[in-house]
């Protein structure tokens, strides 16, 4: 009974996982084989962060919600413990101190907008034009995002590192090493998705020859515009600081001396490992405010996202 369960699961995994169903008094936790709810409370964040987006500011974080709640969380704790009065779990001040230094800080609500239409959009066309529904639809929509993610973070890593002299970023030690992890795991699930993807496209017959093809990629002049905008949108934010006048910063470093920031790879966060000798591979915030830095930071993010969809979009179905 296992042996055939396993067959079916080799044969067709997406057809299996559909096939199981785990509901809870009502509650079906099987979400990924209904792509059309993923997509809608996908869609639902997206609007909800956009919307936080806007209303907090252009370079506004999680961070600013974050920060605040767990620390409310910590006094409530200490005031029922006896730690402190609960006057003091009350004090505005505090809460607002942790809002605003976490402006610019940590995850970007503007990520969250970009990378949730990403995978909204990305759903639809698999299921309108591909007509790939369920959890084949919701697994390839989802790991295309994590490959957009990996790329761009591949990205802006090997840039500081390179350009700002910040080669903490990609040394695989604790705590870095959990990032670079986490990267390395987001673009692979992306490079098999691709694969399969691809696989996914040819019908074949019992004995493993091609019938026909069920889609192909045929738009490709829209793909590679995009490709070419992006790979001009990356030089450009690396050169930009040859002729904006991007505000400078120097940190005190032990055992180094001083760091400076360089035009190249201009950033509104400055990540930088301020001891050498600690044996601790992680850095220290250093916020300059400006929004026309987070701007291109924004635009070339966006790009990343626009080509690999329009890579999605070139994907069709033969007649």
């Amino acid at each position: 009974m296992l042996g055939e369960r396993f067959n079916k699961f080799l044969e067709d995994p997406f057809t299996y996982y559909d096939g199981l169903s785990v509901n809870v008094k009502g509650w079906e936790l099987n979400v990924f084989r209904d792509h059309a709810k993923f997509r809608y409370a996908i869609g639902v964040y997206t609007v909800l962060c956009t919307a936080l987006w806007v209303l907090m500011g252009w370079d506004s974080t999680v961070g600013q919600i974050e920060y605040p709640f767990f620390a409310f969380i910590g006094n409530l704790y200490d005031a029922l413990t006896g730690s402190i009065p609960w006057s003091s779990v009350w004090e505005a001040g505090q809460y607002v101190e942790h809002y605003l230094y976490q402006y610019g800080k940590s995850m970007h609500w503007s990520a969250f907008t970009f990378y949730g239409a990403l995978f909204w959009f990305t759903s639809r066309h698999l299921e309108k034009d591909l007509g790939l529904t369920g959890s084949r639809n919701t697994v390839f929509s989802l790991s295309f995002m994590f490959f957009n993610i990996g790329v761009f973070e591949w990205f802006w890593m090997g840039g500081f590192a390179v350009f700002q002299n910040q080669w903490w970023v990609v040394r695989w030690a604790w705590p870095q090493l959990r990032i670079l992890i986490q990267n390395t795991a987001f673009t692979l699930i992306g490079v098999v998705a691709v694969v399969l993807f691809w696989a996914e496209g040819y019908l074949l017959d019992g004995k493993g020859d091609v019938v026909k093809r069920i889609y192909s990629f045929k738009k490709w002049m829209p793909f590679m515009l995009a490709l070419a905008v992006t790979v001009y949108g990356c030089y450009y934010w690396i050169n930009m600081g040859t002729w904006y006048d991007y505000k400078p910063l120097t940190v005190e470093i032990e055992g180094y001396g001083e760091w400076s920031n360089t035009p190249y790879f201009v950033q509104t966060l400055y990540t930088v490992d301020v001891d050498l000798t600690d044996n601790v591979n992680a850095g220290v915030w250093h916020f300059i405010e400006d929004d026309f830095v987070h701007g291109v930071n924004n635009v070339v993010k966006l790009l990343f996202c626009v080509a690999q969809f329009c890579w999605v979009w070139g994907w069709r179905r033969e007649v």
